[in-house]
């Protein structure tokens, strides 16, 4: 668009303004500066590290705050670089491409009926315990909240039934160091430092962002002992974590609310490269359609039971159907638009298909922690109504192989 030749109902400053939102300036020509990733000609270029475009990149990354940040994360004594991400092998672009914000295409009948059947064989080996009895009784009327209120409401009371379960397996307030990773506002670190009145515990919070509403003050007056530290999953070291920590005579517990997708996994792997087990290991699970296939952790058993890569980012991808609303629930169709029917004959629900990819990724994890040195299992820790995303992960060593 030609800029404008003039403006005599503006003022001087207001007349800067809309010529440089025009594109040009008095007595000056238009810029077309070159942003590359790699910079330009005239100086110009992208931050690779914030992804900023600047006219003068290296001035900028002399004073870029996230290469700052990214060099403080370096420094910790528990940075690992990439040991968390899986597999390095480099893979064929699928003919199809997972994007979780496209619409799913329908499923075939021969791969839902192989799901059916690694889920038929797998329910049996994985303990799932019910909710515990006070759980299952009504802690909020949620419907008489706010939506505001609803929220917070519904995150005290996950963070407390998270707490009860670390309770049980008796690593609450015994002078151990709880790591909460996935932090964000820290309210499962605030539920644990409340319900150890004897402040015997640390807390350690990790996240790779830092939230502008979070618990430290409440978490300070309460004379909880604390720290908090920015750092990518992908990055942790919980081994080298547990030898610093055992210096000091404390022993580890892994805490986590909701980690989405493959963060879930990156903490599966950190886990697992510890030296020994750590003494107690919780994860509330949620968003398995942000799954990857190379960070999964336990690709092997979704390839013996003749899956390939694509059909792997087929059932995340369904596994968001689980969390649909009640009136988005349908019957399942395959591509011709016949209505999929399970073997005693009921129609598929696309909220049931759903579920069962979760489970499925779900009882791999479970079987991964196995094969590392711990006894676990999946509890259901809330009603469904408090959220869909009500599955927990729980783990602790496996007999002979405790701390």
């Amino acid at each position: 668009r030609p800029a404008p030749t003039s403006f005599p109902q503006l003022r001087p400053r207001m007349m800067f303004s809309v010529w440089a939102m025009a594109g040009a300036m008095p007595n000056r020509p238009a810029p077309s500066p070159t942003y590359t990733a790699v910079g330009s000609v005239d100086g110009g270029g992208v931050c690779p590290h914030c992804t900023s475009p600047c006219r003068k990149l290296a001035r900028h990354l002399r004073l870029c705050p996230k290469l700052s940040e990214l060099d403080e994360m370096r420094r910790l004594p528990f940075y690992a670089h990439n040991a968390n991400l899986g597999s390095d092998e480099v893979l064929a672009p699928l003919d199809f491409e997972i994007d979780p914000s496209q619409r799913i295409a329908p499923p075939d009948i021969e791969l839902v009926q192989r799901i059916i059947q690694m889920h038929e064989s797998l329910v049996g080996t994985i303990r799932v315990e019910p909710l515990l009895p006070d759980a299952a009784r009504s802690d909020a009327s949620f419907a008489e909240l706010s939506l505001a209120g609803f929220e917070k409401e519904r995150h005290r009371v996950q963070c407390e039934k998270i707490v009860q379960q670390l309770a049980l397996l008796g690593v609450v307030g015994t002078g151990r160091c709880h790591v909460e990773i996935g932090a964000g506002s820290a309210g499962l670190t605030l539920a644990l430092a409340t319900h150890d009145e004897s402040h015997a515990d640390s807390h350690l919070m990790l996240d790779q962002y830092q939230p502008r509403k979070k618990h430290d003050q409440q978490l300070r007056e309460l004379g909880a002992r604390f720290a908090r530290h920015k750092i990518g999953l992908e990055h942790l070291g919980l081994r080298e974590l547990q030898h610093l920590r055992a210096g000091e005579g404390e022993a580890l517990t892994v805490v986590s609310k909701h980690l989405c997708g493959e963060a879930a996994d990156f903490a599966l792997r950190a886990v697992a490269r510890c030296s020994k087990p750590v003494d107690a290991f919780t994860l509330a699970s949620c968003c398995h359609h942000r799954c990857e296939w190379l960070s999964y952790p336990n690709r092997g058993l979704f390839e013996r039971a003749g899956f390939s890569r694509a059909d792997f980012g087929r059932i995340c991808r369904m596994s968001s159907w689980a969390v649909n609303a009640p009136e988005q629930d349908r019957a399942v169709a395959g591509p011709d638009g016949e209505v999929l029917r399970a073997a005693d004959g009921r129609e598929l629900r696309s909220q049931e298909l759903g579920r069962l990819g979760k489970e499925l990724l779900d009882f791999g994890r479970v079987l991964y922690l196995r094969g590392v040195g711990y006894d676990a299992w999946i509890a259901e820790y809330v009603r469904h109504d408090v959220t869909p995303e009500n599955r927990l992960l729980v783990a602790r060593p496996a007999a002979g192989r405790g701390s």
